[in-house]
């Protein structure tokens, strides 16, 4: 039959054999010696083999698209950019590094110790994609966990520098005009990275416990408090106004008012039946990857999240979907990948990287870029 191998074994001792296939892995498998007469069938699974793999440092990741068809690796002792095409290692920095990674005026900033003084941290400016290093913009005592740009509404020209800084005890947000400091705010949780973002004449702040908004001058400030705590990064809405935050209990929608108005939290009927799920937006849709193995594409409609389709895969997931265009990439505990197609949920592959993921998978139009834990980085075919 087509895909089928004989294979005489021995009746004394075992038979180990290598089966292979074009654009599959090589799986080794034995045979126990038998003196029985006639054939027996066994069936061997081939997983997808990669277009091509490295290995690094062990531990968390992030991963970035980069121009001219390049992925950025970030670990904690550096970047490496590596050729989509084949892997090939374009440059290297080499700089004990927290994970911060905001790309800004062509460039990307990068939170690193600074020199000798490894109590002082250096959020500095690296040029994309060659990483040469064009200075440093903010120097604190302190892990830089978020930072942001506002456009001052009503003061017109101003622009402030929000940052939010990781002080043991204590996380707060600082906000510069400048080099001079104008106002912070206190008391901030941050298991996850936080977020700030502006929004009309106010800025904002999502920890892991609440969304604030505060006015400019960091007066009135307005919260929201989550049900539960968050478990991953949030998402903004722009159909809907707001933002979704995966929290222990539940997908939560908080939308935020016109100019010097308040957020509030808007029950969904779609969010709340979902239960504990990671979430991905993309325009209009939000995939929820459910603690149940269901996976969920919904869209915004008329105020309301209205399903598109449903699937299920065999474990449940670990990590927020990775979407592109056409796909979702889900990644359970094992390092399987389940693909999807975003049209209609329809399986478009899996593939068993083999070790638990670092970073969410990267999906791109041909291929998938993931990180796991071990330190290891490969590419796999979205295509048969």
């Amino acid at each position: 039959m087509p895909g089928s191998i004989r294979i005489a074994r021995s009746p004394k001792i075992q038979t180990n054999v290598e089966i292979g296939a074009p654009g599959m892995a090589v799986v080794k498998t034995v045979f126990p010696a038998t003196t029985e007469a006639g054939e027996a069938v066994q069936n061997v699974a081939l997983p997808i083999a990669p277009l091509w793999a490295a290995s690094g440092t062990r531990g968390w990741a992030g991963l970035h698209t980069l121009a001219g068809n390049q992925v950025a690796i970030q670990r904690g002792d550096g970047v490496i950019v590596r050729a989509l095409a084949d892997g090939r290692e374009v440059v290297r920095l080499n700089e004990p590094l927290q994970p911060f990674w905001r790309e800004h005026d062509g460039g990307v900033q990068l939170v690193a110790e600074g020199g000798d003084a490894h109590d002082i941290y250096e959020v500095r400016r690296h040029a994309l994609p060659n990483l040469t290093q064009g200075g440093f913009t903010y120097r604190s005592r302190f892990p830089v966990l978020a930072m942001h740009e506002h456009a001052c509404t009503y003061r017109a020209g101003v622009r402030l520098r929000l940052v939010v800084e990781g002080i043991p005890g204590e996380v707060r947000l600082r906000v510069f005009e400048g080099e001079t400091q104008r106002w912070q705010y206190a008391g901030l949780a941050c298991a996850h990275p936080p977020i700030l973002f502006s929004h009309e004449d106010r800025v904002g702040v999502i920890d892991d416990n609440r969304l604030v908004l505060l006015d400019e001058d960091g007066h009135k400030p307005a919260a929201v408090v989550f049900s539960t705590k968050r478990t991953g990064p949030a998402w903004r809405l722009d159909a809907a106004g707001g933002w979704l935050v995966p929290t222990l209990s539940g997908v939560e929608l908080v939308r935020l008012g016109a100019r010097t108005g308040q957020a509030t939290q808007l029950r969904d009927a779609v969010l709340a039946g979902a239960g504990p799920a990671h979430v991905a937006v993309r325009q209009d849709l939000a995939v929820l990857a459910r603690s149940d193995r269901r996976i969920e594409c919904t869209v915004w409609h008329d105020g309301a999240f209205e399903p598109r389709w449903h699937a299920e895969i065999p474990l449940p997931p670990t990590l927020a979907p990775g979407l592109s265009a056409d796909h979702v990439a889900i990644a359970d505990d094992t390092g399987r990948v389940t693909v999807l197609s975003l049209a209609n949920g329809s399986l478009v592959r899996r593939i068993a990287h083999g070790n638990r993921l670092a970073a969410v998978p990267l999906v791109l139009a041909d291929r998938i870029v993931v990180a796991d834990m071990t330190g290891g980085v490969a590419a796999y075919p979205l295509k048969r």
